[in-house]
């Protein structure tokens, strides 16, 4: 994926898919049944999750080689961090919730995400999900969407 044009970091399948570019996530069934309503909200909400700009900084933390059309590892992508629903304080709910609402709306590219409509509601049931403000998380969106590795332009050249 180019970081400047790229619109979706996870999808979802109501199906097995295979595909070349993109590496399936299951939960450990045993794990997932006990805490979220189903295995499919589990997974909704793990899409919504990886499109969050939360989500994004873990791809972005753990990229490797070029920084502008990065590569993952297995190993790196088997370690990204995501909201532990076996916590008592999380719920995957919000996150379910904006991806069975917004799943068949377009997601802007990345140097495009601050004003984004749909990637702020990711946001906003993002930052309920860790506790956070929105203002919070609404402020990493924009730094994501200039970062210089993101847009491909020079820090001088981005306006603040």
């Amino acid at each position: 994926m180019r970081t400047k044009t790229v619109r979706t970091t996870a999808c979802y399948a109501d199906s097995p898919i295979l595909g070349s570019a993109w590496v399936p996530v299951r939960g450990v069934e045993s794990v997932v049944s006990e805490v979220v309503e189903s295995t499919e909200a589990f997974h909704q909400g793990l899409c919504a999750w990886w499109n969050s700009s939360p989500g994004i900084l873990t791809l972005l933390h753990i990229r490797a080689k070029d920084f502008i059309y990065p590569r993952y590892a297995l190993t790196s992508l088997r370690q990204l961090l995501i909201p532990d629903p076996r916590h008592p304080n999380v719920s995957l709910a919000p996150l379910t919730e904006v991806f069975r609402k917004y799943r068949n709306m377009p997601l802007t590219p990345w140097p495009d995400m601050a004003d984004c409509n749909v990637r702020k509601e990711l946001d906003a049931a993002s930052a309920e999900v860790l506790g956070k403000p929105a203002s919070v998380i609404a402020e990493w969106r924009r730094l994501i969407s200039i970062e210089p590795t993101v847009c491909q332009r020079a820090r001088d050249q981005v306006q603040d």
